[in-house]
């Protein structure tokens, strides 16, 4: 059973591989329009579907008969295994180089600040990662005995599960760059509100979920009484008064010396008579 299992798999990873790697040359045309350009990544595309017919084919008709890739009683006669996934596994690794180098001279000409090109570069380049499980996938492969392929082929079979793995996640990132900033800058406005609203709370005010960072000023209680003061003076005016007042003390004590003053606002248009006398 193991043995058929590892037959399909191997068709399902050549599979997988060249669909990851078709998508990639999609994206470039998609982001690079350039006659030149495009004529390369055509050209990649072509190594790609050719690199993935051969294997189909090759790992279809390794033995002969079919069957005794997954019948050891069967008589067969079969090509090496470890050689043929060896030199599978290093064109799979080039056309994986040629896929990270090919967009970085492009995005070097574009019009933006050195940092952006920085990171964009970053961000195409994390296929380094399918690399690097390519490569110890080969590893693996080399030291396979396929007479005793339940112990030796187990890694082998974890790593080829791996590679197009990290190969969806890579690819995917450029296009995910504005969704993980969006998600950063959100995060990052919350971990300052929350910040804020401890400090907050610790000095004896009130949380607040449109908190900026700032902490509301001290002012001495005698000031602060004043501001009332003023407030009942307009309150004496007759005429036309139109006064709004909103004050906050931050929930403390007024005959405290020192008071946390969160908020005195004054919203006032008032025509003045005043009374004779």
């Amino acid at each position: 059973m193991w043995a058929q299992v590892a037959f399909a798999s191997s068709i399902i990873y050549a599979t997988s591989i060249s669909t990851i790697k078709m998508s990639i040359v999609l994206l470039y045309q998609r982001l690079f329009r350039t006659p030149k350009f495009v004529a390369a990544t055509r050209a990649v595309a072509a190594a790609v579907l050719a690199w993935w017919i051969v294997v189909v084919i090759v790992q279809i008709f390794s033995c002969n008969p079919i069957k005794g890739q997954w019948d050891l009683s069967t008589p067969s006669k079969c090509i090496s295994a470890a050689h043929f996934y060896v030199g599978v596994a290093v064109l799979n690794i080039l056309t994986d180089v040629v896929l990270l180098l090919m967009p970085l001279p492009m995005i070097w000409r574009l019009q933006m600040s050195q940092l952006q090109k920085v990171t964009l570069s970053i961000t195409f380049m994390t296929g380094t990662f399918v690399i690097v499980a390519s490569i110890y996938r080969i590893v693996l492969v080399s030291q396979a005995n396929r007479e005793d392929p339940l112990w030796t082929f187990t890694y082998v079979a974890i790593w080829t599960s791996i590679e197009p793995s990290v190969g969806v996640i890579c690819s995917c990132l450029p296009t995910l760059r504005p969704l993980l900033r969006e998600i950063w800058a959100e995060g990052a406005k919350l971990r300052t509100a929350t910040r804020s609203n401890a400090i907050s709370i610790e000095q004896g005010g009130r949380p607040s979920l449109k908190s900026k960072g700032t902490l509301p000023p001290r002012v001495n209680a005698s000031h602060h009484r004043e501001w009332f003061k003023k407030v009942d003076h307009y309150s004496n005016l007759t005429g036309s008064n139109e006064t709004a007042v909103t004050a906050s003390n931050g929930g403390l004590d007024p005959e405290r010396d020192d008071i946390l003053l969160t908020a005195i606002n004054i919203q006032h248009d008032v025509d003045v008579d005043r009374e004779s006398t």
